[in-house]
């Protein structure tokens, strides 16, 4: 927020036009690429000033707040954050009014995220850890009689609550595996199905960010 509220007037001008002009996208990155190349603003300012921008615009969708109140509400906090020292400057008021009003840009990034993250946990990563298991006869002294192969699913999430990172590891048989393949092979074909269906309907199919 501290590079946007420092922008000259003419440069939070572009932004907004250029905001207002922009393609409906679920992927922050694409806009900022938008954007940067519409205002010749830096993509390395542009890129995380719109991410921490998209958060706040979600965090009035999740709040339904009134456009004027949230303004009220993010000034209060930028003034508390010394980020700026007037409450009372009409112009930043009217900047943050606007970008906050850009439902086909901005606002589609924001819903979209919020659609994507309203589970209690977000996938982060997986790996499947295999190793091969000795079985031991009683007299464990004699060595091992045989041998299993054995499977461990560690799958490691966000909490959506409190975006703390965590994990949790599940034992699995080969079948197992296979059973969870044919289940995510299913899902991709079922993505590619709807991606078809939803294209005849002419609406835009948004890419989330990865």
């Amino acid at each position: 927020m501290a590079w946007l509220v420092a922008l000259t007037a003419d440069q939070q001008k572009t932004i907004v036009t250029a905001l207002g002009a922009a393609s409906p996208s679920a992927r922050v990155s694409q806009l900022a690429q938008e954007i940067s190349a519409a205002t010749d603003l830096p993509i390395g300012d542009v890129s995380p000033a719109l991410t921490e921008i998209a958060k706040i615009y979600a965090l009035r969708i999740r709040e339904d707040t009134g456009l004027g109140e949230f303004v009220d509400m993010l000034i209060a906090a930028l003034l508390r954050t010394e980020i700026i020292d007037d409450a009372d400057d009409p112009a930043l008021r009217g900047f943050l009014a606007e970008v906050l009003s850009q439902e086909d840009s901005l606002g589609v990034a924001a819903r979209a995220m919020s659609i994507v993250r309203a589970g209690t946990r977000l996938f982060c990563n997986a790996r499947v850890l295999t190793d091969l298991r000795p079985v031991f006869p009683a007299d464990a002294k004699t060595g091992p009689t045989a041998a299993v192969i054995a499977h461990s699913l560690e799958i490691t999430f966000h909490d959506a609550a409190n975006w703390r990172r965590e994990s949790t590891c599940i034992t699995m048989r080969t079948k197992d595996l296979r059973r969870l393949r044919d289940a995510i092979d299913r899902a991709i074909d079922k993505e590619a199905s709807l991606t078809d269906f939803v294209k005849s309907t002419n609406l835009p199919v948004l890419e989330i960010e990865e």
